[in-house]
């Protein structure tokens, strides 16, 4: 069981440049990859070579990942997620605001891919891949299958929870509004309950289960409620469910 609470300065960082701008950090046998989307330094994401082979090679080196970036990979849908006892959850469930589209700014385009879930997918089946990503070439081939638990992405003021594009890598968008902000739905106000928005996240690696507990405003305009949900990451759970 690893329960999501630490100081990145109370451990050793393993850093891929000496600009400290990506790294990672294992913890209880999980793999802590902290990517740095804007290597060409507009705000749209993106990824210089260096980066890339570093995050290739940071994946060969573990069984267990959880990814950490600013913005979101890609378009996120909520519906038919898998619950822990791997059942789907039907239609959207309550960590996806479905009012509000996913924004996803990258210099890769709708259509031309994004190397990180295609690595991502790539590590997770076993096999290789080969591709140019604009300036970025990608040559790799994975020889075992890796374990990717999630993406925990900000920049929305909204909360999203579920599949990234066609695949099934969770990503969760944590809620990061302002106060009585109306980018979100939900309430935020000072002084009580809903200033604060926290999750709390815990993963079973014997489970194959991510549970986030919603400290704070924990209620949708629409009265969802948006307290507690639980989801398999296991792949083929994901699959043939």
């Amino acid at each position: 069981m690893l329960v999501v609470h630490f100081s990145l300065k109370t451990y050793k960082l393993e850093y891929g440049n000496g600009r400290n701008l990506y790294y990672y950090k294992d913890l209880k046998g999980v793999r802590f990859i902290f990517l740095h989307d804007f290597d060409s330094g507009t705000w749209a994401t993106s990824y210089g070579q260096a980066q890339i082979d570093w995050f290739i090679s940071a994946l060969k080196g573990c069984e267990y990942a959880i990814i950490v970036k600013h913005h979101p990979v890609y378009q996120i849908h909520g519906e038919n997620i898998i619950d822990g006892k791997g059942k789907p959850i039907e239609w959207y469930n309550d960590f996806f605001d479905y009012n509000t589209p996913t924004i996803a700014p990258t210099t890769y385009g709708e259509n031309s891919g994004d190397p990180i879930i295609e690595i991502v997918e790539a590590w997770r089946n076993g096999t290789s891949l080969a591709r140019t990503y604009y300036e970025v070439v990608v040559n790799v081939e994975f020889e075992q299958k890796g374990q990717f638990i999630t993406y925990l992405c900000g920049h929305e003021h909204y909360d999203k929870f579920g599949y990234v594009g066609n695949t099934t890598q969770l990503m969760i968008v944590n809620n990061c509004t302002e106060l009585s902000e109306v980018y979100s739905d939900i309430p935020r106000y000072d002084n009580d309950i809903t200033q604060d928005v926290l999750n709390y996240m815990n993963v079973s690696l014997d489970e194959k289960t991510l549970t986030v507990l919603r400290l704070g405003s924990d209620c949708a305009y629409t009265g969802r409620d948006r307290k507690r949900i639980c989801v398999t990451w296991d792949k083929d759970k994901m699959i043939n469910s």
